[in-house]
């Protein structure tokens, strides 16, 4: 009984202890903002809205947007989600993950969150079911990744198909699986190495419109360091610039490969780093085609390597070992099906969670258009895996055929000096046979001269026969 109230009470500490410190962290960073900036601007006390701010600031980190007058603020702050999930995910980890303890912690952080969201000075863009499901959301899965892989149910389910799974199908699932997300880790890594060489260029830019609105240096820092709670939404958008598909700022502004076109965005510094339009027509193909390489990298490295699926020649040529290879080669396909559909499904809910608004008419939707971003990554992605398996697969074919025939050939000369060798032996078997028989004739039988020696008449003693 004990250990079930501890269970409950338990739950209620990690929900309180993860709104408690992350509260605590945003509030203090956004009050210091506010001090700096309203002591070199010189203008009213913004510190006096700091409570407000980081109220709403911990709602829209939860995928609840706002809206003042004109401003309707809807983009997660990908990078304060990935924080606070992290944050449940390292309490529960270390407090309790059990069921009981679940059920409370939702209840508790629910209650805080409809407290945060009433009385607040601006509007939200979410009716309060919405806002329940989505803050919920959030707290399953920062509890769910630390208690399912502790879960009993789940070794149960690990169990069951340690014992009814094949280990080849067992490892091919788990390939699969890590190959689409260690992809997916790659696409996000070349949209960071984007952003950075975007900031590398456009840095004069972005001081440009810090000086345009009269902000000075600790305004500058802390404004940038506030900006990179969105850098995950501007890497996944530069990821989609990047393989071809582009993203738009509302009306107001299209980036592709060909197209640049931001000149009447508003002078916000971060829309200082948007890039320009590339030139160089070699420089577009070779990016476009990042995804495609990938996957064709990737995929040969899995199929190859000792740890991925391992494909390997049989030393023989029978139909078992022709059967084996047939094998062998239909595990890596179920894999590179299992990992497309997986890069398919990634990238299209990180597309959808970076998409928001700036505005209600000409900002209504800022981000990438997510089923064009999706095919442009999903689809060369799975041109690449394909490409590496039908590669491997006419390599294997090739020298599978050698061998074969080199074994044809060499069967069938060990076959003709076989028939050769049984052709000839039984000659000289014969013939040596004869010789043995006749020389045991020989021994055995007296030639005709020594036959009629034999039976000559002579006259010996005791013979009854006289000569004539």
């Amino acid at each position: 009984m004990t250990e079930r109230i501890r269970a409950w009470l338990k739950g209620l500490a990690v929900a309180a202890s993860a709104m408690a410190l992350f509260s605590i962290v945003l509030g203090c960073f956004l009050a210091l903002m506010l001090l700096v900036i309203s002591m070199e601007e010189g203008g009213q006390n913004l510190s006096a809205s700091t409570v407000n701010l980081t109220r709403t600031m911990i709602l829209l980190s939860q995928g609840v947007g706002f809206e003042n007058g004109t401003v309707r603020l809807t983009i997660m702050p990908l990078l304060l989600t990935v924080m606070l999930i992290a944050l449940i995910w390292s309490l529960a980890n270390r407090i309790c993950t059990d069921i009981r303890a679940y059920i409370s912690g939702l209840v508790l952080w629910e209650v805080l969150t409809v407290m945060e969201a009433n009385g607040l000075d601006v509007g939200l863009t979410d009716i309060m079911p919405v806002i329940i499901l989505k803050t919920a959301t959030v707290f399953t899965i920062g509890f769910g990744l630390a208690a399912i892989p502790k879960s009993a149910v789940f070794q149960r389910l690990m169990t069951f198909m340690a014992g009814h799974v094949s280990p080849p199908v067992g490892r091919t699932v788990i390939i699969g699986i890590l190959l689409g997300f260690g992809m997916m880790l790659l696409y996000l890594l070349a949209g960071l190495i984007t952003v950075v060489v975007w900031i590398a260029l456009n840095h004069s830019a972005v001081a440009a419109l810090y000086a345009y609105g009269g902000m000075e240096t600790g305004s500058r820092i802390l404004t940038t360091i506030a900006m990179l709670a969105w850098l995950p939404n501007l890497c996944i958008w530069a990821m989609s610039w990047l393989f071809g598909a582009g993203f738009s700022i509302g009306e107001l502004g299209t980036f592709t490969l060909w197209v640049g076109q931001g000149r009447s965005l508003p002078p916000l510094p971060v829309f200082g780093l948007l890039p320009q339009p590339v030139d160089n027509q070699t420089i577009r193909f070779l990016v476009v085609l990042i995804p495609l390489a990938v996957g064709f990298i990737c995929g040969v490295v899995s199929m190859l390597a000792r740890h991925g699926f391992h494909v390997v020649l049989p030393k023989g040529a029978d139909k078992e070992q022709r059967r084996g290879l047939i094998l062998e080669m239909a595990y890596p396909a179920g894999g590179f099906c299992l990992a497309g559909v997986i890069i398919s499904l990634l990238s299209s809910m990180l597309f959808a969670v970076s998409n928001g608004s700036l505005g209600k008419e000409r900002l209504a939707s800022v981000g990438v258009d997510v089923m064009t971003s999706a095919q442009s990554v999903g689809r060369p992605s799975a041109m690449g895996l394909c490409l590496a398996w039908g590669l491997v697969l006419i390599g294997v074919a090739i020298a599978f055929s050698i061998r074969w025939m080199i074994g044809r050939t060499t069967a069938g000369t060990a076959t003709q000096s076989a028939q050769a060798n049984q052709q000839g032996r039984p000659v000289r078997r014969t013939v040596s046979g004869l010789n043995t028989q006749s020389f045991h004739e020989n021994q055995q039988q007296p030639s005709k001269e020594e036959h009629d020696e034999q039976h000559e008449p002579t006259d010996t003693p005791g013979s009854g026969i006289r000569l004539p």
